[in-house]
């Protein structure tokens, strides 16, 4: 869970008086708001919702957060609940999305359920950038004809006993977040590097000896030799 408190500025949007004056106007929409919350550049086509504590949570069965969002013209509701790794070294929430209307309509009949139609893992995100979700999907899902990945943010209050202030926002992006790489992978990745350049040099150095011993040319001085002259 992220300490940084989210402060970016809110959406507004400039509307075109008749007197030839402009007046900023408060963008008060779900996407808007949620937007403003976490501080991330969401783009176009990202669904972007805020999701609450459940205030009636009594035992561990019960979910730890709730909320809706919009996957074209279906309606999703999400639950979802906080849990360490087996070996307590990472949090992580479940998800179990689903059809809303069907989910209703199913507890109306016979207070009976359905199968959900993703099931998700949000784990800790090793962020790369302070704007980077503190928690993410490492795999995606399909849903209304696209693939998501999801991101969530969790927001604290200044006050850190008011935990009833606590904000979470979600994004599900057509785009995977990347996690920042560990500090293994950057050793590997430099050690990867520096031979690869190495090598380069190598075949660069033999290329020019061969060029100028099929043009007859006998022992070669430093400075002839690319990178040492």
């Amino acid at each position: 869970m992220s300490s940084k408190n989210a402060k970016a500025a809110k959406a507004a949007k400039v509307v075109k008086q008749q007197d030839d004056t402009t007046t900023s106007v408060m963008d008060t929409s779900p996407k808007a708001i949620c937007n403003s919350l976490i501080g991330y550049p969401t783009g176009p086509q990202d669904v972007v919702f805020e999701i609450f504590p459940n205030p009636n949570k009594v035992d561990s069965m019960q979910p730890d957060l709730l909320g809706t969002c919009m996957f074209g013209e279906i309606e999703v509701s999400l639950v979802f609940w906080g849990s360490k790794t087996r070996d307590g070294s990472r949090y992580y929430y479940s998800c179990a999305m689903h059809d809303a209307v069907k989910k209703r309509e199913a507890w109306k009949s016979n207070r009976g359920t359905i199968p959900p139609l993703h099931k998700l893992h949000f784990y800790e995100h090793r962020q790369a950038h302070s704007t980077d979700p503190d928690f993410a999907t490492p795999e995606s899902f399909i849903e209304a004809g696209g693939v998501w990945w999801g991101g969530m943010w969790v927001r604290e209050p200044e006050d850190p006993n008011a935990l009833d202030q606590i904000r979470y926002g979600v994004v599900f992006s057509p785009k995977p977040f990347r996690p920042a790489l560990s500090a293994q992978a950057k050793e590997n990745t430099a050690n990867a590097v520096a031979r690869l350049q190495k090598r380069r040099r190598e075949l660069e150095v033999n290329a020019f000896y061969m060029a100028k011993q099929a043009q007859g040319q006998g022992q070669l001085d430093d400075e002839e030799i690319p990178g040492l002259g």
